[in-house]
């Protein structure tokens, strides 16, 4: 089987450091799920807020870079579902969720415990969710709007295939401003699904008309540097003044979070992606085998009952870090260690288990199909 370039996974590995980074503002600093939020950020010394909201437009950007790489090699697939893909995605995360749940429980009983186990132990349909119904239970939202994605994949395929140039960019700027743009500015519950939706299409689009696309190296740099100091600048101001100024709060919310998710992340995004897909440095196994562990990365770290405790219990961002004059080196030291680690965990379960629960899943499926499908459907 051909392998992906490398440069794409490499892309593929940045855009998940500024996940995790991301997730580090939002769960380590300033708790944005947590009944209280924002103390400790507001109390930090200011070139620490500054810095810290340097991670923050990696979560939308990492994201939507993601959503872009599908869209992209979408093209290639058609109007297949990747069914593949879809069994290793929803056996992983499955097999984490089994697993870091049952360590909660474990950690529970024997009073190894945060406040954040406890809560969600004590929340007995949360834990359930997210323990036994990973997939459509909204504990990885990205998951469940990425098969989504994979199910729509040869409808919307099929459709985009139809339209040409012009088409495609009224189809996108469409769905920019009435579901994308929009649904941001109401803080609609779907946003997530119109995000990827968007994203895979911009993707689409660059993969069919990547050759007419002329958008010079230093434009990009330009306006990927641009837009992530500016969106930085909004999340610092807007979360140190979020709770004393309620007036400004629902400024930032109908202007400021529209502006940045509509405007600044596509530019983000869009612009590294395109730097990217002009870097040629061939196929490299060792970039793309760290690739191929960043859904893992993503499952293991972002768990909603432990993702607490791996910020504020063992890396103590927020009660040790942020007060820190070196808080820019832990807080990159933290996102490096915590890839790393996750990555060799995830590196272990490819090589070993995936093989063996991929066979069991092939066992299952011929037989439901020889058991419960007509002759003719199974041929």
């Amino acid at each position: 089987m051909k392998q992906r370039s490398s440069n794409f996974e490499l892309l593929r590995i940045i855009a998940m450091l500024m996940i995790i980074g991301h997730h580090l503002f939002i769960h380590g600093l300033i708790h944005i799920l947590e009944p209280v939020k924002y103390i400790a950020f507001r109390q930090g010394f200011a070139s620490n807020k500054f810095l810290a909201s340097l991670y923050y437009p990696g979560g939308d950007v990492g994201v939507a870079i993601f959503f872009l790489i599908t869209g992209y090699f979408a093209v290639a697939g058609g109007e297949k579902i990747r069914w593949r893909a879809i069994e290793k995605l929803v056996c992983a995360t499955v097999f984490y969720s089994l697993l870091l749940g049952g360590l909660a429980i474990i950690a529970f009983k024997f009073g190894y415990i945060t406040p954040a186990i406890t809560t969600q132990l004590e929340k007995l349909s949360a834990f359930i969710g997210a323990m036994l119904i990973p997939v459509s239970g909204a504990n990885y939202w990205f998951v469940t709007v990425y098969l989504m994605l994979m199910f729509m994949a040869p409808v919307l395929n099929k459709g985009l295939l139809l339209l040409n140039k012009r088409g495609f960019r009224l189809a996108l700027f469409f769905v920019w401003v009435f579901t994308y743009l929009l649904n941001a500015m109401v803080g609609s519950k779907f946003i997530n699904i119109y995000k990827g939706i968007f994203f895979y299409m911009f993707g689409f689009y660059i993969k069919r008309f990547y050759e007419e696309i002329k958008i010079r190296r230093f434009i990009c740099i330009l306006l990927a540097l641009l837009g992530w100091g500016l969106y930085s600048y909004v999340v610092a101001t807007a979360f140190d003044t979020i709770q004393s100024d309620k007036l400004f709060s629902e400024i930032i919310r109908v202007y400021g979070q529209p502006f940045a998710m509509g405007l600044l992340v596509p530019a983000i995004a869009v612009s590294l992606f395109l730097l990217f897909s002009r870097l040629d440095i061939g196929t490299k196994g060792f970039i793309n085998g760290i690739a191929s562990t960043c859904f893992g990365v993503y499952l293991l770290h972002d768990f909603a009952i432990f993702r607490q405790g791996i910020w504020n219990y063992i890396f103590k961002v927020d009660s040790l870090q942020f007060n820190s004059p070196y808080f820019v080196f832990t807080s990159l030291a933290t996102v490096l260690i915590l890839f790393i680690v996750l990555s060799l965990i995830d590196m272990a379960r490819i090589k070993i288990l995936q093989p063996i629960y991929l066979k069991a899943v092939d066992k299952l499926f011929a037989f439901l199909r020889r058991k419960y499908l007509a002759d003719e459907t199974r041929a």
